[in-house]
């Protein structure tokens, strides 16, 4: 087992996605069970740039796991279009993408913060200025994409999301979120607080590149809207987009494509 800035990443499996290389490790914590698996893409390349590649920090869905997202679409071939570095990290089926207050088992905000992002930042050739990291997620990890971009502002220069639970009184899974922060008849305040609607408050009108996707079918495209029209509001720039589809995998991966041009448009302008 090799040891990285006191990080430890093992079961190291080696897999092909096209011509793009994956990798799967797990980043180990400080309790036992404390590990996180993170899916690595990177580009098929004889060597990368001099200041690493451009990242991608891609976070699945409700009820899911890092290896969802390989079926969405091709990201080994978007990783080599694009030249840009793609990670995966377990965000738990139902986590939402923060910190618990409630339950200490549950604390992700700070394990991709703080282990994910160094870890696989310290083993990989990737850039670690927020110019060249960008974080993206789908449904809930549409939520945890911007719920960490806007409270981590200093590490991710963009961030995207596509059909993401915006407000998350809108969600379908709410005796799962109950279990996370408490029931919306006890704790209203606190679901308004971690929800991304609140959060584009602390956003400045140039601070950072986003995109927002959500199909006119979708049941959380209010949510969407409504931080869209806060945005607009506060004179955020943003990139906003309605599409016919719906909560579905095709609708997904579409949106997904879409986002990652984004991103990689992103990387380009910001060298």
């Amino acid at each position: 087992m090799k040891q990285i800035t006191a990080i430890a990443l093992c079961s190291l499996l080696v897999a092909r996605i096209d011509a793009a290389e994956l990798d799967s490790v797990w980043i180990a914590g400080t309790a036992p069970g404390d590990s996180v698996l993170a899916l690595v893409i990177l580009p098929h390349s004889e060597g990368a740039p001099p200041a690493g590649w451009p990242v991608v920090y891609l976070l699945h869905g409700f009820g899911a796991t890092p290896y969802a997202l390989l079926e969405l679409t091709d990201l080994g071939a978007a990783a080599d279009h694009y030249g840009i570095a793609i990670v995966c990290p377990d965000g738990r089926p139902a986590s939402w993408y923060f910190d618990s207050p409630l339950d200490s088992s549950s604390q992700v905000e700070t394990a991709i913060i703080k282990r994910v992002l160094p870890g696989v930042e310290s083993r990989y050739p990737l850039r670690r200025d927020r110019k060249g990291r960008g974080i993206a997620g789908v449904s809930m990890g549409g939520h945890g994409a911007l719920y960490l971009a806007l409270r981590h502002a200093a590490l991710f220069g963009a961030a995207a999301s596509v059909s993401g639970v915006l407000d998350l009184i809108e969600t379908t899974q709410p005796a799962a979120l109950a279990r996370r922060v408490g029931t919306f008849e006890e704790e209203a305040p606190r679901w308004r607080a971690m929800s991304v609607l609140a959060l584009v408050d602390s956003l400045g009108p140039d601070q950072m590149a986003l995109s927002i996707e959500c199909g006119l079918q979708d049941p959380f495209l209010e949510g969407n809207r409504r931080v869209h029209n806060r945005l607009l509001l506060r004179r955020v720039n943003h990139v906003y987009t309605e599409r016919p589809g719906g909560h579905d995998r095709p609708t997904f991966a579409r949106a997904l494509e879409h986002q990652l041009l984004f991103l990689s448009d992103f990387f380009g302008g910001s060298e």
